[in-house]
């Protein structure tokens, strides 16, 4: 019964694991973003910004009968340029309030990749035939959020900024525009990668190597366990990260303690095998199946664990030393590196 009990608060603490955010590194304008041309008067937002490009939202208001015409739109980067998709000339009509959408297309996920994180956007109009200056923003691409070391407290998730931007849709403006620069339309999450590595301590009560059957020898095992995941959804460095969905593992392990009863009751120290299993898992659930081996004097074999953690049952067989059994309990220390999709 406290098998079960222990079992069921462990499935517990990883299913309360919070849910799901990251935050996705955005262009924002760093310079202000206003321009007066003869009739027309302009502002620009910043709308969306993800893995294959910025949209930008233009607001012009006229102050009387106008005609625009965007001749250039570009983004700047490190002495690449990135043009937009321009827009068709527009006749403003009187007091006119208009928004013209600028999708400005490029491997951003790249750019970010590479450090390439500051440019400027610059734009080119006619206003009633007439050119005007052109009117550059200044921008840097970034989270609002930015890390400092020592500044958070030691968390289970080492992010890596790989891939970091999300997924945007630059074929059409976002719905409802009215000039609010606070609407951003916040990119959709690409999942990430993960990269699980719990090292542990397994320890208990062995039989099977002994020099008198009579006595339960123990073994204390340092191993490590390593595994592989491509998560449909981001999450919070803070989560803890714990294998959920089936799948593989490897598991590599020795164990430097384990002990050895005489037939005069006194009691040797060895150093214990080295092995590596292939474990398949699902939650707190594995079997792990591998290669054991004593180099002290040459012993190899096969091992099978059984874990439902933290509990679990490990077998051997050695071609020289026969059937080995250990009752096991381990305890691992989850951690994992991530980086986006």
């Amino acid at each position: 019964m406290r098998t079960l009990h222990l079992l069921a608060l462990t499935a517990a603490l990883v299913a309360a694991c919070g849910g799901a955010y990251r935050e996705h590194p955005r262009w924002r304008f760093t310079a202000p973003a206003e321009l007066e041309a003869g009739c027309v008067l302009g502002r620009s937002f910043i709308r969306m910004s993800g893995k294959t490009g910025v949209g930008v939202t233009v607001e012009l208001r006229s102050r009387g009968d106008c005609t625009v015409r965007f001749t250039r739109a570009e983004l700047v980067l490190d002495g690449m340029r990135a043009p937009a998709t321009l827009p068709a000339p527009l006749t403003l009509k009187g007091r006119s309030l208009v928004y013209v959408w600028l999708p400005f297309e490029l491997d951003n996920e790249r750019a970010w990749n590479e450090g390439k994180r500051a440019g400027t956007f610059e734009l080119d109009l006619e206003v009633d035939g007439a050119a005007a200056p052109t009117w550059r923003i200044a921008a840097d691409h970034r989270r609002e959020r930015r890390y400092k070391s020592g500044a958070e407290p030691w968390r289970p998730r080492y992010r890596s900024d790989v891939n970091a931007p999300g997924i945007v849709h630059l074929e059409a403006p976002p719905p409802r525009e009215n000039g609010d620069p606070s609407r951003y339309v916040e990119p959709e999450d690409p999942g990430e990668h993960e990269l699980y590595i719990g090292p542990a301590v397994v320890l208990g009560p062995a039989t099977g190597r002994t020099s008198d059957a009579a006595h339960t020898e123990f073994e204390a095992d340092l191993q490590v366990r390593v595994a592989y995941q491509a998560l449909a959804t981001s999450h919070r460095s803070k989560d803890l990260p714990f294998p959920r969905k089936a799948g593989w593992a490897m598991t590599l392990g020795w164990a430097p303690i384990q002990t050895d009863h005489a037939a005069d009751g006194s009691r040797e120290w060895n150093r214990g095998p080295l092995y590596l299993e292939v474990e398949r898992y699902w939650m707190v659930f594995s079997a792990g199946l591998g290669a054991v081996a004593y180099t002290g004097e040459w012993d190899g074999g096969v091992q099978l664990t059984l874990t439902a953690m933290p509990y679990g049952l490990r077998m051997r067989y050695l071609a020289d030393g026969g059937f080995e059994l250990m009752g096991a309990f381990r305890i691992e220390l989850p951690t994992a590196i991530n980086w986006s999709r």
